[in-house]
């Protein structure tokens, strides 16, 4: 059996190296990050280099009109300063949180890196293999064109349908008339920036979102924080749990349920606190 090599510490992945991956990497050299980026293509610049390189674009602030190949130039000339580190010609095919905090990527080459952050700008049915089971209790908010071609709509979906049939914490929306391109549209929705303020690495996740019951329902479901961390505690009513100290427990009774999770040897603040309660008489109960 060959021997699995130790993931080489890094700052950051970029996974997909078109227009928006490429942007990344001047992004996070602006913040002092130094970058790898990851592409099953053997060259940088996405579909605007694969599949229509003359093709004009008019939508590129300051540039009334630029060719597809001309932005991807540009941007990998922006990015220079930076001296991220590309790994061409390999996909994705491992995601995973590391006991350490940090997440392990993986590739169908061989390279292995630890990052302390994941970014994404292309998806492939490899993250079916991973995805939903490593990822169901992290929040999600999914959002892609629907014009765009990498991926597909119709390659997204399946992996949405695999995350929500484990009952992932996992929102999917889509912008009709958008390609690649979803940044405007997303930072206009109201809720975007509360979603990041609410998202933080203690809070429960009940699967499938229920936490609504009515008078009689039977309660026996699992409930969850993101893997990877060094260790766990849990609370009911503010009271800790003997023995709960793996990324999820079973809720049988109704109550307020919270955790923290240990990184580095410091433990975080507990969660936002999680509340499973019964509604009144003749009620029906509603997902979270």
């Amino acid at each position: 059996m060959p021997e699995t090599l130790e993931p080489t510490p890094v700052e950051a992945v970029i996974i997909g190296a078109g227009p928006v991956g490429l942007f990344q990497i001047f992004e996070l050299g602006l913040l002092g990050i130094n970058a790898h980026i990851i592409d099953s293509l053997a060259l940088p610049g996405g579909q605007c280099t694969e599949l229509y390189p003359d093709k004009p674009i008019y939508d590129i602030p300051a540039l009334p009109i630029c060719g597809a190949q001309e932005l991807i130039d540009r941007l990998i000339e922006q990015a220079k300063p930076f001296h991220a580190t590309f790994h061409l010609g390999q996909e994705v095919t491992e995601v995973q949180p590391l006991a350490n905090g940090k997440i392990l990527v993986a590739t169908s080459l061989g390279t292995r890196l630890s990052a302390g952050a994941v970014v994404m700008s292309a998806a492939s049915l490899a993250y079916l293999n991973t995805a939903p089971a490593n990822l169901k209790y992290a929040p999600t908010w999914l959002i892609q064109g629907g014009v765009d071609g990498s991926p597909d709509p119709s390659t997204t979906i399946q992996i949405v349908n695999a995350m929500n049939n484990v009952g992932c914490n996992l929102k999917y929306q889509i912008f009709p008339n958008d390609g690649h391109d979803t940044w405007d549209d997303t930072w206009a929705q109201p809720d975007f920036w509360p979603f990041m303020n609410r998202a933080y690495s203690s809070n429960p996740w009940p699967l499938f979102g229920r936490s609504q019951f009515c008078p009689g329902d039977p309660i026996n479901i699992t409930v969850g924080v993101t893997q990877g961390f060094q260790a766990y505690q849990w609370r009911m009513n503010g009271t800790l749990l003997p023995g709960a100290t793996s990324n999820t427990i079973n809720v049988t009774q109704l109550g307020t349920y919270d955790c923290r999770v240990e990184s580095n040897g410091i433990w975080s603040n507990w969660s936002r606190t999680s509340s499973f309660h019964q509604l009144r008489s003749g009620c029906e109960a509603k997902n979270a």
